[in-house]
């Protein structure tokens, strides 16, 4: 018997070039834009990429609230969750006017509540999917930040670290 050799994963399928051209549009328009980002996306480079795309235009970044693994520590850029209650991640979703969602789904809250909407973002708001859960969002979204003409930044910088205390301990 003679054991195969594993197969090569596949690569993900290239977002849609129509999508990137909405997420573009939607960007200059200056509206209040919220980029919405999921799984592998939320690894250091495309977090990256999403920061740059917002420095650029204002957009704010968001994560979904649950995800297997961020990307984060001293020198990375941050990334807000979306809250878990749902009045909280109304809140957080209630300025946008554009949602360009990086491997997310529509953001929706966790149950329907009576009087409350499914959807998080406002009925108003415009869904843009720059790359669906089984694209390639590094690529879209570098491709997003060459098409707005979105400059590299800096991540920032970490804090200085505390110095340890000095002197006798006491109560």
């Amino acid at each position: 018997r003679a054991v195969a050799a594993p197969l090569a994963p596949a690569s993900p399928r290239r977002a849609d070039q129509a999508a990137v051209d909405a997420a573009a549009r939607a960007l200059r328009s200056r509206a209040p834009t919220m980029i919405a980002m999921a799984r592998a996306n939320l690894r250091a480079e495309p977090v990256a990429l999403a920061n740059r795309i917002a420095a650029a235009t204002g957009a704010t970044v968001t994560a979904e609230t649950f995800n297997a693994r961020f990307t984060r520590g001293r020198g990375r850029f941050p990334i807000q969750r979306t809250p878990y209650p749902i009045d909280d991640a109304l809140a957080h979703f209630a300025r946008s006017r554009h949602v360009v969602v990086v491997g997310a789904q529509d953001p929706i809250g966790f149950f329907e509540y009576p009087g409350r909407p499914g959807r998080l973002r406002p009925e108003s708001a415009e869904l843009i999917v720059l790359a669906k859960p089984e694209e390639d969002g590094i690529d879209a979204l570098t491709r997003l930040a060459d098409r707005i003409g979105a400059p590299e930044i800096a991540p920032p910088s970490p804090p200085a670290r505390p110095m340890p205390a000095k002197g006798a301990i006491t109560s």
